[in-house]
């Protein structure tokens, strides 16, 4: 509490017309006053005027009522009464002022809160309290003018923010000591329609005067990984009424801990056809599976299913756009977007159809020389030619050029005595997409 005095004036919650109560309470440095308080009233056209008549002041309830509606009542009272020895502990000093905002039954038995139940509805009135000290009044302080009337709300705190680090949701508002004595917070996951109160006491405003608010005035330690929460903050008054609540706020904490991941990948290849099959991990927390490719095993690795696959998948074809090398493997995926893959499975996709036969071969023969022609391969895949040779009628063939032949043509030049008749024959040579030792034996998967 800030060290100067207070008169605070709110109409009550149980106002109708014709049955209108303003509550007054005041505060100072003093907690108590021993020989009691007066308070005045006026309107905008009446002058100041006691209400009350004799002195307000610590009262042994006249309603054992009230002790029966409250636990806590009598104790708080008992320290009243013993105030010397109860205020050198500032701990439950503290609790007793808390017990006055929670309480209009402690305020009124202590001495410090007058109902005033004679006012008329739609008038404005304001309050004046002056305590008294050896029988002379000494003025505390005076309220903020008040219209009779229904029960309004307070407004909402005017600053709410979070903030976090992997496991703790961190809150922090504006504390508005002239307005509220304490906090109340509330939270919800997104997607729960309910909230829940985590504030089984009101967080009290205890910052020194002057001083730096505290960076963080209230934690959550009760949350999970890549979870989004939603809190809210309402403020007590020094009637004990709730505000408005402060427009909700929401966090999501990082999601560090992977999904289980998939085991047991392994493959079938049937010609450029890829069938990959493995055993989905079994969690409730995968949203989806995706499937990742790469010409080399180091990666980058890239996905290659148009959409996610459902948590329950156990296989995928793909269909390789060229022979060669291949490295899979397969991630489970949760909410957050974290993933755990399985081992990288290498993958040989060998070419095993010979490509078509080159078209249309023609042969020219001229003095010591001979040149074959022919037109292109309709196949996609083939990276050269090779031509072959035969001197008998058997057509037993040999091998001319030893490297592939990239154009449509071959020139052979003989030796001044060669008098032979042959038979040349073309085959296409598939392209190599790649290079490994086997390139030089794929070479060599040809057609006539």
């Amino acid at each position: 509490m800030a060290q100067t005095a207070k008169v605070l004036a709110r109409n009550s919650q149980q106002n109708v017309l014709g049955r209108t109560t303003i509550h007054v309470k005041w505060y100072s440095q003093d907690f108590l006053y021993p020989e009691g308080c007066h308070v005045y009233r006026k309107t905008d056209s009446s002058s100041w005027q006691r209400v009350n008549l004799v002195a307000i002041r610590l009262t042994p309830p006249a309603y054992p009522a009230a002790f029966a509606t409250d636990s806590t009542l009598e104790a708080f009272v008992e320290m009243a009464k013993d105030f010397k020895n109860a205020s050198a502990d500032g701990l439950l000093l503290l609790n007793m002022f808390a017990k006055t905002f929670e309480s209009h039954d402690y305020s009124k038995i202590i001495g410090i809160q007058y109902d005033d139940a004679s006012v008329e509805w739609g008038k404005r009135y304001q309050y004046r309290v002056a305590k008294l000290e050896k029988g002379k009044e000494v003025e505390l302080a005076t309220s903020d003018p008040v219209t009779a009337g229904p029960y309004q709300q307070p407004d909402s705190v005017r600053k709410f923010s979070l903030f976090r680090n992997d496991s703790v949701v961190f809150m922090k508002w504006r504390p508005e000591e002239d307005r509220f004595y304490a906090t109340h917070l509330y939270k919800r996951q997104e997607g729960v329609p309910s909230w829940q109160r985590i504030t089984p006491r009101p967080v009290m405003q205890t910052e020194t005067e002057g001083a730096p608010p505290s960076e963080a005035m209230f934690e959550d330690r009760d949350v999970a990984e890549g979870i989004t929460y939603e809190y809210y903050i309402t403020a007590l008054d020094f009637f004990g009424n709730e505000s408005i609540p402060y427009s909700p706020r929401h966090i999501t904490l990082p999601d560090r801990t992977p999904p289980p991941r998939p085991e047991g990948l392994e493959k079938r290849v049937s010609n450029r056809s890829v069938t990959l099959t493995w055993k989905p991990a079994n969690s409730t927390e995968i949203t989806e599976q995706n499937v990742y490719m790469s010409p080399t095993s180091e990666g980058p690795f890239e996905r290659v299913n148009e959409l996610p696959l459902p948590p329950s998948a156990n296989q995928f074809r793909w269909d390789a756009p060229r022979y060669g090398f291949y490295y899979f493997r397969i991630a489970s995926q949760k909410k957050s977007g974290l993933e755990a893959s399985s081992q990288v499975l290498g993958i040989e996709v060998q070419d095993t159809e010979p490509p078509l036969p080159p078209r249309l071969v023609r042969i020219q023969a001229d003095t010591g020389r001979i040149t074959v022609q022919w037109t292109p391969s309709l196949s996609t895949d083939v990276w050269g030619y090779h031509v072959w040779r035969s001197f008998d009628s058997e057509k037993t063939f040999a091998l001319v050029n030893a490297e592939p032949l990239v154009g449509t043509d071959y020139t052979q030049v003989f030796p001044p005595n060669a008098k032979n008749s042959f038979s040349p024959a073309l085959v296409g040579v598939p392209r190599l997409c790649w290079c490994c030792v086997r390139a030089s034996e794929m070479a060599h998967q040809q057609t006539r």
